[in-house]
């Protein structure tokens, strides 16, 4: 009796540990072109493989998705690519060509989960592995030509061009190689540096210089000259109460790549054009990264690798004790930037954007030559003043004047302010006077309730015909890290609309929808 009591003691204890054991474990991340994707259902790892709900595939790719019950057949497509995979099965078809997969498709809990890598490159996307990061970043590759403008609808330069891959300020990270790994190798175990200082001090790590006196990160011993050995290369990393700092021995002005991870809450910060110094490579001891025990109220710790040797880019992920604001700061001095960090408001942040202005002045009337960065900065400003009236919503604008803001710009300001909502107004214009109506474009998953809440609210304040909610491949949806949206008020080329759009009392009313829809999706009203 003893023996069974024993045996169904350990096999309780074993059962109740089994989720702690895979709770250890952060949840998979989906980047496409540097926005993160929010699937229904987490990835999985299977064989080493990624596989995803096909639902994320087809609203991030813009591809066709159809399913064929007697068969157990999806199907996947886009332009000239035509995909059937089966599920359960091993091999795929992709115009006509059969191929092996590694692993197979499968249903999960009603969802149909596709082997992620497989079906995105053959739609022309890249992808690659962050192991230090657990993250999937997808590149989709554009064409080079550009592409034509549909009747009716907005053109691709009003809603925003979309920037390269690991362009300054886009808000993704640069395209790496296709290594499941950063470089530097090793079985993912971590180094750990010690920490010096304390609260309302400098925290640093203390790296060996040659001479073999110590230095903290960001000072320099009497007589060492450089604290690096090695040119272009990162040598100190120092958390100076909110403010983390990052220093180089390059004498070129850095473009650092910043984006927000979540699950745990994390920022990571890819540092093009550099390597590590040989003090921290050191201390890696030949592992895939490295830890500095910095820390305080907001900052766990710090990590870093040598994320891409062949394009010479430093990663380093700071784990937040929680999910805070931080704005960048370029240094005075080159080789050096800062991160500051601030404790989070009392306050939802709302950005407005009004699209164009000065030499863009967007899409015009033919009839009176009005313009469409008039229109949208008049509502903008109209949206701004009565948000303003919010007791608890913060306001900020892209623009408040005639002004011309870049793109990149406009995302940055609310990524890096840690903005809860983004909203984007501009005008449409189509082929014909008789095209009109009012349209809502989002991004991501969890932009799509933001976008019906205000989509509804505009229809019910313009009266203009319903022309949905889309999934729209612009620029500042795209790229933004909160829930966001772009509103297509009306046409400008439609002369019945483009008359009401400049009058005033519309005005009034279009703003005041916008703002009951942006207080619905805080949950205000």
């Amino acid at each position: 009796m003893k023996f069974l009591t024993s045996w169904f003691t350990l096999l309780l204890l074993s059962l109740l540990l089994i989720p702690a054991v895979f709770a250890e474990s952060p949840s998979i991340q989906l980047f496409m072109n540097g926005k993160q994707l929010v699937p229904e259902v987490s990835p999985r790892i299977v064989n080493g493989n990624t596989i995803v709900p096909v639902r994320i595939i087809a609203e991030s790719l813009g591809s066709k998705v159809s399913w064929d019950a007697k068969q157990r057949k999806v199907s996947v497509d886009q332009g000239q690519t035509s995909i059937q995979l089966f599920i359960d099965k091993t091999s795929a078809v992709v115009n006509g060509k059969t191929h092996q997969l590694e692993a197979p498709p499968v249903i999960i809990g009603g969802n149909t989960m596709l082997p992620l890598r497989f079906v995105v490159e053959q739609l022309n996307t890249k992808v690659t592995w962050d192991e230090l990061t657990r993250s999937v970043f997808m590149y989709k590759q554009e064409d080079s030509g550009a592409k034509p403008v549909e009747a009716g609808q907005p053109d691709v330069n009003a809603g925003g061009v979309a920037s390269k891959p690991g362009s300054p300020n886009s808000g993704q990270p640069p395209a790496a190689k296709d290594d499941p790994k950063p470089n530097g190798g090793g079985s993912g175990s971590q180094q750990e540096l010690p920490a010096s200082g304390g609260a309302g001090k400098e925290q640093s790590a203390v790296l060996p210089v040659p001479d073999g006196q110590p230095v903290k990160a960001g000072e320099l011993p009497v007589g060492a000259g450089n604290a690096a050995t090695l040119p272009n290369a990162v040598y100190a990393i120092a958390l100076n109460n909110d403010e983390l700092v990052v220093h180089t021995s390059s004498e070129s002005v850095l473009n650092p790549k910043i984006f927000r991870l979540s699950n745990p809450d994390r920022l990571v910060i890819d540092v093009p054009g550099v390597e590590l110094d040989t003090a921290l490579t050191a201390v890696m001891n030949g592992q895939s990264e490295g830890i500095l025990a910095l820390a305080n109220d907001k900052v766990s710790k710090i990590r870093y690798s040598l994320f891409s040797k062949e394009d010479s880019i430093v990663r380093i992920v700071v784990d937040l004790a929680k999910k805070v604001p931080f704005s960048y700061t370029p240094s005075d001095k080159p080789g050096q930037f800062s991160i500051q960090f601030s404790e989070r408001r009392s306050k939802f942040l709302v950005y407005v954007d009004p699209g164009h202005g000065d030499g863009d002045p967007g899409t015009s009337s033919k009839a009176t030559g009005r313009q469409e960065k008039t229109f949208v900065l008049a509502v903008g400003k109209k949206v701004a003043a009565l948000l303003e009236k919010e007791p608890n919503i913060q306001v900020a604008m892209t623009r408040s004047d005639d002004t011309f803001v870049k793109l990149q710009d406009r995302v940055a300001m609310a990524n890096n302010a840690d903005a809860d909502l983004f909203v984007s107004i501009h005008a449409n214009s189509g082929s014909k006077e008789s095209i009109g109506g009012t349209e809502t474009f989002y991004n991501t998953e969890q932009s799509l309730p933001f976008a019906k809440i205000m989509h509804q609210e505009l229809l019910n304040a313009t009266g203009f015909p319903d022309r949905k909610v889309k999934f729209g491949d612009l620029h500042v949806v795209r790229e933004t890290t909160m829930p966001s949206v772009l509103l297509e008020i009306g046409f400008m080329s439609n002369k019945t609309e483009e008359e009401l759009m400049f009058q005033d009392a519309f005005q009034n009313q279009v703003a005041a929808a916008i703002v009951r829809g942006i207080k619905k999706q805080l949950h205000l009203e």
